[in-house]
């Protein structure tokens, strides 16, 4: 019987293990619902009951633009959802969608609790603002175990349904626009492109075009988002060089260059290059497209499954491709010996044409050129060259031609010549009168040949010719070309002048008097005039001022270039005119002004402002501004005559008072008119201010006398003018000391504080804290008066407008008394009174307190007490007073109390007669039997005495006792029969 119900316990088991190991794995999902909204697609299902245990399971939903499928999703979305340990319940990873089974407290650390029912997963949502407008896609979906490994940590083993069949929908919108495609193009070049005698060259490798390969797309899974694009590139060439294979980094499809530097290439070689690209995932796919072996191919190919499903699931599959065209082929030539130079030169030519070309038909690209012309100027550096002389001469021009530093360079001299222009200055007896003989001169430099030509056909070659009759026909201009041995010619003409024996003579009269009257004859040669009162012998004389008596004829003789003669006569007119002007002025602004003007004629006046009148005596009214008035008079005979009038208005002063514009309440406002020409003044303002002085001051400014101030003045004319001026007078701002913390006390009174009532305008403190110091903050603290008195404590503020306030409070610091004391003098009994008395100063005490060193209530409240001590002893005896304003203060002092065998003995006296201390002795009040001796420091005995009341005077055997330390023996019995002995030292002095 126990071995079966054993064997019953195994079956159930492995019942239970079996069904346990079905429901680990993905199922069917069931009611599943696809359903499109406005705004994307949302998947519904549920999970079969027989998912139960394991997890976590998922709704996992494909998406793509083709009903052809990736079908397999990618490590590192199996591992991140095996693992799943996020607050979300989906997790998108293009193009997988999941949702986590809706079941309460379906977490990673609760083990992924579920009813085994039917229950359902949370829904899988597809937003259309992630996929193409206008685009159809496809979608599948199945449920997922993921069984991740006991410990949540290692290899996933997942399960997954059976998928849905395939249903498909389209995202509103217009379909992106097709893509127009394009070619790229690798280009390959070369610096420089051909070397001489060996030399390094620099290879670029850069793109040129441009593709637009259309299509629409979210963007590449998410595991694989982080795709990287290395391009690399392959090179290859002709001739074996190095470096060969040379890596090299750029953009992807940009126009960025490549360079490849071959340090040194001996002969002519071909260069290639590729481009290879590298692609990299996140989950270790690559792909390298294209090679050396491709001259096009599609740059949106790829060769592997995982970059083709993700060109495929971003709609990518039908745009139109990129062309990329390649290799980049250059070809860099080598030459190593330089072609000689085959120089061409413009011949020799004249200073008046001096440019030259000179030229090397062997010049090749790549080589060097040097020209030195030999006059100094800028070398030319092409093969062919032109260049400009600016001076004759022969000129000795070198040529360089170089091809690199390996190669000698080809050097070739020769000269050119620049020829000297000939010079030519053409004269002639210029004028020539008609009938006379006109004589050229040529005076020239390195001439040999002359040509003239002139009116009439005239012609020489002659260097200086003569025509001995000079005609009308013969007059104009004559030319010379002049020509050196050398070609060179220059051209120069000359004009000569010929005259009529004829005169013209004339004036500008008739004139007025006091003009100008000009003279003129026409014609060059010498001249005679004569007139009323007038001679002149200038061709044009002029009379500055004319008067009525300049009236009459003028005569004028001219000698005329060849001594030709000839007379004019000019009549002259003077006329007369005159006119004068006046006016009412002074006059005031505003009023107007009277013109007057007196003459024959008409009359035009003119004065400031513009103004201008034609009547002989106007008006001008309204005249802010005086100044210069101007008639003019016109007479019949048009002569004209100008007088003027100055006129003196008072114009509207323009006031500048000087002012206090702005100021702290309680300071002066200080007003100056600045302008003394007045007769009246008077300044009025805010709250009835009037003052008739031209500077007034008002004092104690409060603000209510802010605002506007008018200043008026009449002068001498009852011409009034006016200012006006703003003045502002700033408040002071707001201070108060608060004395909370700075109550009277006993000095020294400390931890002080002293702390500033204001507003939060003012921003500059000053503080003068009564014992000599200052403090510039709002707070000033932790003060210590140490002394007694009264402290007056200022504080100064001042605002932002540089007001101040000012605000003083005293402190009193109470006097502490000087406890003192004194007791009866001579010695303390016991049973005896001992007094005390009080000597205390430096305050008014009210309230003493003795404690007389015998506990705490042994005291007294009075100011000189007794008290009775009952023993002998030291006793420290406590004075404490108290003022009238509470200070006290402590004194302690020793006071001695002998027994009845007490006596007392002084250290030292003064024998020297003043009365005081002059006898050394012994004091008790209880002896009965009494004896002293003393000796000096010898041993001798200066004195001796049996009674106490008897003491030594300083004297031995009748002379003064030398000052000395001496020593005292005292035997004594007191009243009750009791004996003792002491010695001692007393020292005498005198």
């Amino acid at each position: 019987m126990k071995n079966l119900k054993i064997t019953l316990v195994l079956f159930l088991a492995i019942v239970l293990n079996a069904n346990k190991l079905s429901a680990c794995h993905g199922q069917n999902l069931l009611n599943y619902n696809v359903s499109v909204g406005a705004s994307g697609v949302t998947i519904n299902a549920n999970s079969d009951p027989a998912t139960c245990g394991c997890g976590p399971y998922w709704l996992q939903t494909e998406i793509s633009c083709s009903p052809a499928f990736i079908g397999t999703q990618p490590s590192c979305l199996t591992q991140k959802l095996a693992f799943w340990n996020q607050a979300g319940t989906s997790y998108v990873s293009f193009p997988y969608f999941n949702s986590l089974l809706n079941v309460p407290n379906y977490t990673q650390a609760n083990n992924w609790p579920d009813n085994c029912s039917l229950e359902p997963f949370n829904p899988n949502f597809i937003p259309f603002s992630g996929l193409c407008p206008g685009k159809v896609y496809y979608i599948r979906s199945r449920e997922m175990v993921m069984n991740p490994p006991f410990g949540n940590s290692g290899t996933p083993f997942p399960s997954y349904g059976t998928w849905t069949s395939v249903q498909s929908f389209t995202v509103p919108g217009n379909p992106a626009p097709p893509g127009t495609g394009g070619t790229i193009t690798l280009n390959l070049s070369a610096a420089p492109p051909t070397i001489f005698c060996g030399g390094g060259v620099s290879l670029n490798a850069y793109w040129t075009g441009s593709c637009n390969p259309g299509g629409c797309g979210p963007g590449f899974p998410t595991c694989e988002a982080n795709m990287t694009i290395t391009p690399t590139y392959s090179w290859s060439s002709s001739n074996p060089v190095t470096p060969l294979g040379y890596p090299m980094n750029t953009s992807f499809l940009t126009g960025s260059v490549t360079t490849l530097n071959i340090p040194s290439l001996t002969s002519t070689t071909t260069f290639s290059v590729w481009l290879v690209n590298i692609i990299t995932t996140s989950s270790g796919t690559t792909a390298s497209y294209p090679n050396s072996s491709n001259t096009a191919s599609s740059v949106v190919a790829g060769p592997t499954t995982i970059f083709s499903q993700a060109m495929n699931n971003n709609c990518m599959s039908a745009s139109v491709p990129c062309i990329l065209i390649q290799p980049g082929v250059v070809t860099v030539n080598v030459i190593n010996n330089l072609p000689a130079a085959n120089v061409t030169v413009t011949p020799n030519t004249c200073l008046s044409s001096p440019t030259f070309t000179f030229t090397d038909s062997n010049g090749m690209p790549g080589m060097t050129y040097n020209w030195n012309y030999g006059d100094g100027s800028p070398n030319g550096v092409t093969n062919l060259a032109i260049h400009t002389y600016g001076a004759a001469g022969i000129y000795t021009v070198t040529f360089t031609k170089s091809g690199g530093a390996s190669c000698a360079p080809l050097i070739t001299t020769f000269t050119v010549e620049v020829y000297p222009n000939p010079t030519s200055n053409l004269t002639v007896n210029s004028p020539v009168c008609i009938g006379g003989i006109a004589s050229f001169t040529n005076t020239q430099t390195n001439a040999s040949v002359f040509a003239w030509s002139g009116p009439g056909s005239f012609t020489s070659s002659a260097q200086n010719p003569v025509i001995n009759n000079m005609t009308p026909a013969l007059a104009g201009v004559y030319s010379c070309t002049t020509t050196s041995s050398n070609g060179c010619a220059v051209v120069a003409s000359v004009n000569p002048a010929s005259y009529q024996a004829t005169l013209n003579a004339t004036s500008n009269g008739p004139v007025c008097a006091g003009t100008t009257l000009s003279l003129s004859a026409s014609g060059a040669g010498s001249y005679a005039w004569s007139g009323p009162g007038f001679s002149s012998t200038l061709q044009n004389p002029v009379m500055g001022s004319t008067t009525a008596t300049t009236t009459g004829n003028y005569y004028v003789t001219a000698t005329l270039s060849g001594n030709c003669l000839a007379n004019a006569v000019v009549p002259v007119q003077i006329n007369t005119v005159s006119v004068s002007a006046y006016n009412n002025g002074p006059v005031c602004a505003g009023n107007s002004i009277g013109l007057t003007a007196t003459g024959n004629g008409s009359f035009s006046w003119a004065g400031p402002n513009g103004f201008s009148s034609n009547l002989q005596n106007p008006l001008v009214p309204g005249a802010l501004t005086g100044g210069v008035y101007t008639v003019t008079v016109v007479s019949p005979q048009g002569c004209v005559a100008t007088a003027t009038t100055l006129v003196i208005v008072q114009a509207p002063k323009v006031l500048n008072p000087k002012y206090t514009s702005t100021l702290c309440e309680g300071g002066a406002i200080y007003f100056e008119a600045l302008d003394g020409s007045g007769t009246f003044y008077s300044w009025t303002g805010p709250n009835g201010y009037y003052s008739p002085n031209a500077n007034t001051v008002l004092q104690d400014a409060t603000p209510s006398n802010s605002g506007t101030y008018t200043l008026t003045i009449i002068n001498s004319y009852s011409c009034m003018a006016q200012a006006k001026v703003q003045v502002t007078v700033r408040p002071k701002p707001n201070l108060d000391i608060d004395m909370s913390r700075a109550v009277a006390g006993c000095a020294p009174l400390c931890n002080v504080e002293f702390i500033a009532k204001t507003g939060a305008n003012i921003i500059d403190y000053t503080w003068s804290l009564g014992n000599g110091t200052t403090n510039t903050t709002s707070n000033p603290k932790n003060l210590c008066y140490n002394s007694a008195g009264m402290y007056s404590i200022t504080a100064v503020g001042k605002d932002i407008n540089g007001c101040e306030a000012k605000v003083t409070k005293i402190l009193e610091v109470y006097p502490v008394p000087v406890a003192d004391f004194t007791y009866t003098t001579g010695l303390s009994w016991v049973n005896s009174e001992t007094e005390f008395t009080d000597h205390t100063t430096g305050a008014n005490v009210s309230n003493w307190h003795w404690s007389f060193g015998m506990g705490p209530d042994v005291t007294s409240s009075n100011q000189n007490p007794t008290y009775s001590y009952q023993d002998t002893g030291t006793y420290n005896v406590t004075f404490r007073v108290k003022s009238d304003k509470g200070c006290e203060n402590t004194i302690v002092k020793k006071v001695r109390i002998n027994d009845d065998m007490g006596i007392f003995v002084p250290n030292a006296f003064t024998p020297n007669g003043d009365g005081s201390n002059d006898v050394f002795m012994a004091v008790s009040n209880n002896i009965s039997k009494f004896e002293i001796l003393i000796f000096d420091r010898w041993g001798t005995m200066v004195f001796q005495s049996s009674d106490i009341k008897k003491g030594w005077d300083g004297y031995y055997k009748g002379s003064i006792a030398e000052n000395a330390v001496y020593v005292y023996k005292i035997n004594y019995t007191n009243k009750e029969s009791k004996t003792n002995s002491l010695s001692g030292n007393v020292t005498l002095i005198r």
